[in-house]
């Protein structure tokens, strides 16, 4: 089988390599990338019947992947360093995980039952897999403040912008937080189907936008009257998440 990597993390990789060097020899790996970005060219270029896929990556989260590739011609094995992470959306959609580090006994175990997976099932555990994410139900998300704690529904947050070790919160009504939390370490960010990245530097509630404008680079305006600027990457993602 050809497999692709994606893990941001070169130790990962090359320790997730040696394994399967050692113990699958009916694998051949292909290339090993640090993004979904990387991961989409790869694909496109080498054709794998596998993809091992990091969840917890800086720009852009595993799932992100199957934006791109809804309908995917590869088997797919996740590897978290989380075990509490959607887990049962995983023993659920019978999709094959694994957790870091990874033992040698469980990753040749994997690779058997990826083998064995008919693609045409596989496209259906991915698509459950992504009902599942967007079903789960996060009423309230917190951020820090100088007295404890404040709740707010996620869907009353307009836009997210980072400043070094900061994150800027607009919410409705006109409100505005500047909580001592990086933008990166927000994890309903990702959980949450309607927020996007539309830049290193900024998160946008998709509800909430008014309308994408194509001059100075590309932003988009929201309902609060607050623009946030498109990444080049991200601009086809974004266009095609906006519908």
């Amino acid at each position: 089988m050809r497999v692709l990597i994606v893990d941001d993390e070169l130790r990962a990789q090359r320790s997730l390599e040696n394994l399967l060097d050692a113990y699958c020899p009916r694998v051949s790996v292909v290339a090993s990338v640090g993004s979904v970005a990387a991961a989409v060219g790869e694909i496109n270029r080498h054709q794998p019947d596998l993809v091992f896929l990091d969840i917890e990556m800086p720009h852009e989260n595993g799932f992100a992947l199957f934006k791109w590739m809804p309908n995917p011609t590869f088997r797919t094995i996740f590897t978290t360093a989380y075990e509490q992470y959607a887990i049962n959306a995983f023993r659920v959609s019978a999709v094959d995980y694994l957790l870091k580090p990874i033992q040698a006994e469980q990753l040749v175990q994997a690779v058997d039952r990826a083998s064995e997976l008919d693609k045409k099932l596989e496209v259906w555990k991915i698509q459950h897999l992504r009902e599942n994410m967007e079903k789960r139900e996060i009423k309230k998300v917190s951020f820090p403040t100088s007295n404890g704690l404040r709740f707010v529904p996620p869907q009353e947050i307009v836009l997210l912008k980072s400043e070094g070790s900061y994150t800027h919160v607009w919410l409705q009504n006109d409100q505005k937080m500047l909580i001592s939390r990086k933008l990166g370490e927000l994890e309903f960010v990702s959980l949450l189907p309607y927020f996007c990245r539309t830049h290193r530097s900024f998160v946008v509630n998709l509800h909430h936008v008014v309308e994408y404008v194509r001059s100075d680079g590309g932003y988009l305006l929201l309902s609060n009257g607050e623009m946030a600027s498109i990444s080049r990457d991200k601009k086809d993602e974004v266009i095609a998440l906006l519908g």
